[in-house]
């Protein structure tokens, strides 16, 4: 079955794709919150954050830096692919980070561009129509960390579990005035003669992909 393939084919791409690091100078050191993880240096770094403290402020510093961005917004075409690659869906819409006026939180929405009417009429003009839906979230330095790490210009949000099951993770990386966001979407399978959801999942089949390049 489908299933059973899937989850022979994860197994054989996370065995294949498993690689060997140096480890490197740091632990890992969690706050009150199980959730929430951070990385402190062991002081053999001279220039890394030494305290989680520190770690925190860091983090902020880059996600303001590179990615929050006052008074604009990250519009691209949004498009989705499913696992054999063919394209399903494409939308025009925008990432909008805004920070406060002391840049001490970030509001999370998107913004859908619904209709839009070109006119090729030298007096006349184009329009369009954009649908700005509820707030996904709004984060500060103490709360960025429970799903987002930054470094340098690059950033990762996730993985998270979605309401539907799957499991959501997603890369974004900064160059010059854009980024490219591509999303991630993971479902649970299991093997050939296991009834789905009579056990944890056995395995996890990449089924869906948004990938959205942003200016």
């Amino acid at each position: 079955s489908s299933s059973s393939s899937s989850s022979s084919l994860a197994t054989r791409t996370l065995s294949s794709t498993s690689t060997s690091y140096p480890r490197r100078a740091t632990t890992t050191r969690t706050t009150s919150s199980s959730s929430r993880l951070y990385v402190a240096n062991d002081g053999s770094q001279p220039d890394a954050p030494k305290t989680i403290e520190e770690d925190a402020a860091l983090q902020w510093q880059l996600y303001t830096k590179h990615h929050a961005m006052v008074d604009g917004e990250w519009w691209g075409k949004w498009e989705t692919y499913n696992y054999m690659g063919d394209v399903q869906s494409s939308n025009v819409g925008a990432v909008s980070l805004q920070p406060d006026s002391e840049s001490k939180s970030v509001t999370h929405t998107h913004r859908i561009l619904s209709s839009s009417t070109s006119s090729d009429c030298p007096t006349c003009f184009s329009s369009s129509e954009v649908t700005t839906l509820p707030p996904i979230a709004a984060y500060t330095p103490e709360t960025l960390g429970i799903r987002h790490r930054c470094a340098a210009s690059g950033m990762v949000v996730g993985p998270s579990l979605l309401k539907s099951g799957a499991m959501s993770t997603e890369l974004v990386l900064r160059h010059g005035d854009g980024r490219v966001r591509v999303t991630f979407q993971h479902a649970p399978v299991w093997e050939r003669g296991v009834e789905p959801g009579s056990c944890p999942p056995q395995g996890l089949k990449l089924f869906r992909t948004v990938v959205s390049k942003e200016r």
